[in-house]
């Protein structure tokens, strides 16, 4: 909640500008002390769907273009959270098939998005820009 809240005060939704955040979504843990690695994922992806929403409703009224290029910095990791944090540990948490990861995601929004073509590897991201 700090970190959107901190996202909201930079002044790039007033000035425009390049704004680069580091978002720990769709990260786990989730809010649901009771919820299982999945589930928190899943709600997690809700959560930074409806901030990514959030964000071009503010682009818009404020008149700005709109244009957003978003990435992790690395997968799910099921195996790593299933094994060292100690909430799942309890729950008998396993990796499943549906999550498995092994590529990152891009995404990529605007009125001429680029293309994705040439990007290889995180090191190439902000080509897009």
């Amino acid at each position: 909640a700090e970190t959107v809240a901190a996202l909201w005060r930079a002044p790039v939704w007033q000035r425009g500008g390049l704004l680069f955040a580091h978002l720990p979504l769709p990260h786990p843990p989730g809010t649901d002390a009771d919820g299982s690695l999945q589930s928190h994922y899943r709600d997690n992806l809700d959560r930074m769907m409806a901030l990514v929403d959030d964000m071009l409703m503010r682009l818009r009224r404020s008149g700005l273009e709109p244009r957003l290029l978003i990435f992790s910095d690395h997968p799910l990791r099921q195996q790593h959270w299933c094994s060292n944090y100690v909430p799942y540990q309890a729950r008998r948490c396993t990796p499943t098939a549906a999550l498995h990861d092994e590529r990152v995601p891009v995404i990529t929004a605007g009125n001429a998005p680029p293309s994705l073509q040439a990007i290889k590897s995180n090191a190439q991201v902000f080509e897009l820009l």
